[in-house]
């Protein structure tokens, strides 16, 4: 073989590793989103589980399913001005209900960094995000989320007043 034949050699190996390496590339890529895709729907199950299956937000679940707000408007006023006052029993409403809203201010801050789609969001939670502003009349629920640092949360809720 002579020099030529020895270069052309080269250039057929060089092409062919780069072939290779293109295609372990893409199939890393692939194995990478496939593994992407199975985590974020362990954490929709998870949080499916956490909000449908399990009794913590079911009181404030049944109390939005049901237009029964005005008790919990009025503990959000009281919180605020005679925190004091209130009983054992509306501290706890009161805890719920932030609870709740702490629940949906983590849905929405993992859907802003991408963790969750909106439309991942939409399809498991649309009923109850949208249920919050149906019984919010005078938005004095959107009111408080807006000031009391649920921003994620405010900037979800805008996304669906755009939509309806």
């Amino acid at each position: 073989m002579n020099s030529n034949d020895w270069i052309a050699f080269g250039q057929v190996l060089t092409g062919a590793g780069t072939l290779a390496l293109f295609i372990t590339a893409l199939i890393a890529y692939k194995s990478y989103a496939h593994q992407n895709n199975l985590e974020r729907l362990k954490w929709l199950q998870q949080l499916y589980d956490s909000f449908y299956n399990q009794d913590r937000y079911k009181s404030v679940r049944q109390k939005i399913d049901f237009n029964d707000v005005e008790g919990l408007f009025s503990l959000l006023l009281r919180s605020n001005t005679e925190p004091q006052s209130m009983r054992f029993e509306e501290r706890k409403q009161l805890d719920e209900f932030t609870d709740y809203l702490n629940f949906f201010e983590w849905i929405a801050f993992l859907e802003s960094k991408g963790q969750l789609s909106f439309e991942d969001v939409d399809s498991m939670f649309n009923y109850y995000l949208k249920r919050v502003m149906q019984v919010d009349q005078d938005q004095q629920f959107r009111k408080y989320i807006q000031h009391a640092g649920y921003e994620k949360l405010h900037k979800l809720l805008n996304r669906y007043s755009r939509i309806d």
